[in-house]
This record gives structure tokens, C-alpha cells and sequence, in this order.
């Protein structure tokens, strides 16, 4: 393993300004041991927005990228692999399954996780097996997760409920040619543009409700184009920040006041989607 420190902008996919943090980076998952058992996962920073000082510690498996094919359609990967990574790795072996996810560059780990979802389709889906750590009971075990329904959930999981830590995962994926998984890709990212702003941000800051979308009720509440110091609502869709100069603490804020504005509007408490540290 190594120590690195790491400034904010650096650690999340928004250019926001903050601290330096100390992070671990592993290079394989039996280093899980040496680690005081407090210490908490990052992902690739796609919806992350660090704010407090540091208290605990942070690891990276972004080191763990491992891809083993197990037979034509099934695949272990290690956790820390990027999304569009593998999925250039899996159409040299005419595979598919994740175009909806692209080009988000988020860790596998942190997509099944969260079971990423878009466009009607969820991670979860492919997911068969998953190796975990549990911090409490310091030891490796793998969960068959055929029985989708009682692990993934929307936005959510039972490794997030339970907060293990994912370092494999199996997957089954369906047979696509190069030139259909390319076709995919330029139809996803072409919808993606079309619907979310072309800048880096933190992807949708909170989840939909049962009543209704998230950006809905922001747009709805007049949050559209809202500016707070550095940072504004996207006039695209209110679900998004775009960030020009802001400090962490002041996106902070623009959150907690479009929480509020629904909050007064519709009587909905919204719950962030992103993780804040």
C-alpha cells in the first residue's frame, strides 16, 4: 500500500475547492487488515463532494483492476476498475451489458455499491456474485446474488446498507459485437448530452421520490439557474450543479438550500444522492 495526499479537486470528479486529504491506496485486498477498521472507501470521485476535515481514513482500490473472463459470458473484476475501462475491455471479447453506464467514470465497486442505474437499466441486474470485507468481523466472504431483488435497490444495496466493502465482483453479460456495443456507447452519450450539462458535476445530487422526480421539484420550486457565490443550478436540469469557483462549503450550502426551497414548496424532504464527507 501507499500514502498519498491528495487535494479535493483532485479526489472528486467536481473542481470544487477544499482541504488536502491523506489517502490509502492498496494495491491488492488482503491490505484491508492492516487498516484501522474506522476507515472509509473511495470510489473514483464521480459523486463525491469532501467538505469536513479529515477524521477517518481514506482508501483507494483504484489500484484493483484485475479482469478475469471465467467463460463466455461471465467475468470477475476487481472493484476498482473505471466503468469505461472495462467496458473497452469487454467488447474485445464481444460483451456488453453496461453502455447505459457510459461514459461515467466511476469504479465498478462504487457503481454496484450504489446499484448505478439510467436510462430504465440498473447494475444489479448482471451482478451474480460479490466478494466482500466486513470491518467488524475483520474477514473476506462472497454473496451469490442471483435473487437481485434482495441485494439492489434503487440507488442502494445491501453492501451499502450494511457497509462492506466490495473488492469483486462476478458478473454475467450478454453477447454483443464490437461494432453494436460502439453503436450503443454513441447512442448513450449522445441521449446523456442531450439531457445533462456538458461540464464536470457531482451527476444527480439527489435521488427521485416516490411522488415525483428530483429535478421536477427543484424546477417546480424556481431553483433553475439559482446562483450561490461560485456554484449555480443548471438551467438544464435543476438536479445538477455546476460548479465555476466555489469552495466545497459553498456547494454545501447551494444543496441545503435546494433542499429547503422543496421542503417549503412541495413539503418533500429530498435525500442526496452523492456522498458528502
Amino acid at each position: 500500500m501507499r500514502i498519498k495526499t491528495v487535494k479535493a479537486q483532485r479526489l472528486s470528479n467536481f473542481n470544487s475547492i477544499g482541504r488536502d486529504y491523506d489517502v490509502i491506496y492498496l494495491k491488492n485486498s488482503s491490505e484491508l487488515h492492516d487498516i484501522a477498521n474506522n476507515f472509509i472507501i473511495l470510489g473514483n470521485g464521480t459523486n463525491s463532494l469532501f467538505v469536513s476535515e479529515q477524521s477517518n481514513p481514506f482508501v483507494s482500490l483504484k489500484e484493483m483492476t484485475a479482469v478475469k473472463f471465467l467463460n463466455s459470458y461471465t467475468i470477475e473484476a476487481e472493484a476498482g476498475i473505471l466503468l469505461p475501462n472495462l467496458i473497452t475491455q469487454l467488447k474485445k471479447k464481444s460483451l456488453g451489458g453496461l453502455e447505459f453506464t457510459y461514459p461515467v467514470p466511476a469504479t465498478l465497486g462504487a457503481a454496484v455499491y450504489q446499484n448505478f442505474g439510467a436510462f430504465g437499466k440498473e447494475i444489479g441486474f448482471m451482478v451474480k456474485k460479490v466478494t466482500v470485507f466486513d470491518k467488524t468481523e475483520q474477514r473476506f466472504y462472497s454473496i451469490d446474488t442471483h435473487n437481485t431483488a434482495e441485494y439492489f435497490f434503487y440507488r442502494d444495496s445491501y453492501f451499502k446498507q450494511h457497509q462492506l466493502v466490495i473488492t469483486n465482483i462476478t458478473m454475467e453479460l450478454p453477447t454483443l459485437s464490437e461494432h453494436e456495443v460502439n453503436d450503443q456507447l454513441n447512442a448513450i452519450s449522445n441521449k446523456r448530452q442531450s439531457i445533462y450539462p456538458l461540464k464536470k458535476t457531482l451527476g444527480s445530487i439527489f435521488l427521485n421520490t416516490p411522488e415525483c422526480s428530483a429535478g421536477k421539484l427543484l424546477d417546480e420550486a424556481g431553483l433553475k439557474g439559482k446562483v450561490h457565490n461560485g456554484a449555480y443550478v443548471s438551467e438544464q436540469h435543476a438536479n445538477i450543479i455546476i460548479n465555476k469557483s466555489a469552495s466545497s462549503e459553498d456547494i454545501y450550502d447551494l444543496i441545503q438550500l435546494m433542499k429547503t426551497s422543496v421542503k417549503k414548496k412541495a413539503n418533500i424532504s429530498l435525500k442526496e444522492e452523492i456522498f458528502i464527507y
